[in-house]
């Protein structure tokens, strides 16, 4: 189980959210993330997306939201829809090393 986090050890960017939560998944939960397809991803944001927001947002993160508004684009980008920035960015660099290939 993901373990409570100190307050000094909240990831400050969208990268070392990504690196936190890497180190924090299991291997089978990494495989499933990598084998999805990006359409969806939006699946996760009521299970994953809300662990994300409430353990690495909130309280108020203002470092990691605006590191997830820069990365997205558009610096409005509400603190709901910050983890699906990081869901995305992590989905993307699981897929390089986690998704299962046919060896021949």
């Amino acid at each position: 189980m993901i373990k409570k986090i100190i307050s000094t050890d909240v990831p400050k960017t969208v990268d070392e959210a990504v690196n936190f939560l890497i180190a924090k998944l299991s291997l089978k939960d990494k495989s499933t993330i990598a084998k999805m397809a990006e359409d969806d991803l939006g699946n996760l944001r009521f299970s994953f997306g809300l662990y994300i927001r409430n353990r690495l947002l909130y309280p108020r993160n203002d470092q990691l939201l605006e590191s997830c508004r820069q990365e997205s684009g558009d610096k409005y980008l509400h603190w709901d829809q910050a983890s699906s920035v990081i869901i995305k960015r992590l989905w993307e660099r699981l897929r390089v090393s986690y998704k299962l290939r046919v060896v021949k």
